[in-house]
């Protein structure tokens, strides 16, 4: 029920009680005063009744003045005073600490204000049909209990309501704190479950990243050793295809050149598979810088073309990472020219160190091989093969010389120059020099003599 529909409710019982009191106290002789206090008292009961639900405190008030007005003004007792009872009843239920402390003050207090009062002759309770009550051999004490007992009984039974409904709310409390403490308990579990299950997935993703790493490591490794076997192994067959094609052209009486030949192919063979094993075995000592000048060694003693090999500036050691690609992308380059170029034509061979005065700061690697015609079907077929890679995608060719040299923050330039006189292929690779230091560049300069250009 609504605040407004109680105020409807009591507010309607109290009129009623109001009506009631006025016409049950209109039935006997009243002066025009006696009246008058009639129906204050009346509307006294009435405002009782009315706000015993909403406001205890002043229908306690209201009961306390209305019996004040019946005993001062003579008002005779009326069945409309009954409903009175049931504001000693609200004021216990509903009322403050205050308001039960004063009904309970006014259960004593009104059975004896009522016997001074009749004693004293100012208030004649006895009229209006209490006379028989009387006469049946009931005093005013028997009056008093009776009016003891109607005040007392609503009291105690609002009061003991009043703690059941505290007792259930504090119970109803207790359930909902439990309630809350079980869910939060729930919810504490689920959150650590979920906590264990994101610890458990994140456990799983870094060890599904470090799985990725590992195998794209593994791929890189595999991508740099096939990379590596193809340069040695694409390098040194080059130049054992080349012997063993220029002594087709050899005299079969002549066995002195035969027998040089064989050896050529065989040291061919041997620094081939030296340098295979150096690539598969990944405890071998990385090269130095003196491969460099091994390398063209090879080339000028084995590929059986005339070949001119010019160095420019003064040779020195080089990391091991920077070696390794000037060594592969050298290999390359010579491989490319000896298996495209011109056998007839000679062979033109460039390392160019930077100089002195820092005006460079690489290594300039530079090849240029004529090709075998200069007709457009066999450049094309030169320039296919020198700017793609091979089937497979192995990181061969141009492109393969490209990335190693990215890499390490080199470039690569590759040109074709067609002439009168035939075609060319250049090759331009720049790999960044940063000097170890030490007594090896000289030791370098003085195997090698230095410039070899003027």
């Amino acid at each position: 029920m609504t605040v407004q529909q109680r105020w409807w409710v009591y507010g309607g019982a109290g009129v009623v009680a109001a009506l009631f009191a006025a016409v049950d106290l209109s039935r006997g002789s009243m002066s025009a005063s006696g009246a008058a206090t009639a129906v204050l008292f009346a509307l006294l009961v009435g405002g009782g009744i009315a706000t015993m639900r909403m406001m205890p405190a002043v229908a306690l008030a209201a009961a306390w003045a209305a019996g004040l007005v019946q005993i001062f003004g003579d008002v005779p007792l009326t069945v409309a005073e009954v409903p009175l009872l049931a504001v000693m009843f609200c004021a216990a239920r509903w009322g403050s600490l205050g308001t039960v402390i004063a009904a309970a003050a006014a259960i004593p207090a009104a059975p004896v204000a009522v016997l001074l009062a009749g004693m004293m002759g100012i208030y004649r309770f006895y009229r209006f049909g209490f006379a028989e009550v009387l006469s049946g051999g009931w005093g005013r004490s028997d009056v008093a209990l009776v009016a003891f007992a109607g005040l007392v009984l609503p009291w105690l039974l609002g009061l003991t309501m009043r703690f059941v409904d505290r007792a259930q709310g504090a119970r109803r409390l207790q359930e909902s704190a439990e309630a809350e403490a079980a869910l939060a308990h729930e919810q504490t579990i689920t959150a650590q479950e979920r906590a264990a299950q994101a610890e458990e997935l994140a456990a799983q993703a870094q060890e599904l990243t470090a799985q990725a790493h590992e195998i794209a490591r593994l791929r890189e490794e595999q991508n740099r050793l096939t990379r590596d076997v193809h340069d040695v192994v694409g390098h040194s067959l080059t130049v054992i295809l080349a012997q063993a094609e220029s002594a087709q052209f050899r005299g079969h009486d002549d066995v002195a050149a035969l027998q040089e030949t064989m050896r050529t192919i065989a040291a061919s063979a041997r620094l081939s598979l030296q340098d295979v094993r150096g690539v598969l075995s990944p405890g071998s000592p990385r090269r130095t810088s003196a491969r460099l000048e091994a390398i063209l060694a090879s080339v000028a003693e084995m590929n059986g073309r005339e070949t001119d090999i010019a160095r420019v500036g003064v040779a020195r050691p080089l990391p091991p990472e920077l070696d390794e690609v000037a060594c592969r992308v050298l290999q390359e380059m010579l491989t490319n020219a000896l298996k495209h170029g011109d056998p007839a034509e000679r062979l033109h061979v460039e390392l160019a160190w930077p100089d002195e005065h820092g005006l460079a700061d690489s290594l300039r690697i530079e090849v240029v091989n004529a090709t075998e015609s200069v007709a457009e079907t066999a450049g094309q077929r030169a320039e296919s093969t020198l700017d793609h890679d091979e089937p497979g995608g192995l990181g061969s060719g141009i492109e393969g010389m490209r990335r190693r040299l990215a890499s390490v923050g080199g470039r690569l330039d590759v040109r074709r120059r067609d002439s009168g006189d035939g075609s060319t292929f250049t090759a331009t690779a720049w790999v960044p020099v940063r000097d170890v230091g030490g007594r090896g560049a000289d030791r370098i300069q003085e195997e090698h003599g230095g410039e070899s250009r003027p």
